[in-house]
């Protein structure tokens, strides 16, 4: 499983990190402004799997390096990409949570079928940098899909649009996880905080807020599990 974690924190970087809004506009426009960001994904998982590129990673029917992997990801990942911008552009299909779900579904099964599962092994330095970029930047694109749900598609791109507010009360709580002992009970204290920049700036709905919460303290206390403290 090392391998998949490696490339599933590449695709993580790739699609929430590193991707800007104007790289998404840009998918969403043109072909090339996908092939730019299946690059990304591809230099990042190159970077991370440098040491096992040479290994066989794909072994039935045929016998593929980590290097054909890597380019079979990348094909795919531009595939899969491009399908989800086409139907939105042409076919006008609605870019709703069940589409965005789908699409990093399908991400995903891709990584797993090319990467080699010898044992579950995994490194924990790994995991928490996946946990990080999920509570952040993935966890404001599904607020905006859920609110997109029950408020209007324009409230929600608002609230979007100011999203940082919102990524750093979690990344602060989430840090707060790796505190030693009990102290990490003192990321409660960031509850009342999250009310505060609620009530003085907004920026989110309720539902936006409960939910961030419960991804917060969820994830959190994932950190603790993967650090082996309960």
């Amino acid at each position: 499983m090392k391998i998949f974690f490696r490339l599933l924190l590449a695709h993580l970087l790739a699609d929430y990190t590193l991707q800007t809004n104007y790289i998404a506009n840009w998918k969403k426009k043109n072909f090339l402004g996908v092939l730019v960001h299946a690059g990304i994904f591809y230099i990042l998982g190159m970077y991370l799997t440098w040491d096992e590129l040479n290994n066989i990673w794909f072994d039935y029917p045929v016998s593929l390096s980590g290097w054909w992997c890597m380019l079979i990801l990348f094909i795919l990942h531009a595939i899969e990409d491009e399908y989800r911008a086409h139907n939105v552009r042409v076919g006008n299909a609605q870019d709703n949570i069940l589409f965005y779900f789908w699409d990093q579904l399908i991400h995903i099964v891709f990584l797993f079928m090319f990467s080699p599962i010898k044992s579950f092994y995994f490194e924990p330095e790994i995991i928490i940098l996946c946990i990080i970029i999920l509570g952040t930047h993935f966890t404001s694109v599904v607020t905006l899909y859920i609110e997109s749900l029950i408020y209007n598609t324009q409230v929600a791109y608002y609230n979007f649009a100011t999203k940082y507010h919102y990524i750093i009360l979690r990344l602060i709580t989430m840090l707060l996880f790796f505190l030693p002992g009990k102290w990490y009970l003192v990321s409660l204290l960031m509850v009342p905080v999250f009310f505060v920049v609620y009530n003085k700036v907004r920026h989110i709905t309720k539902i936006g807020l409960v939910f961030n919460f419960f991804v917060t303290y969820l994830l959190g206390y994932t950190i603790l599990l993967v650090l082996g403290r309960v």
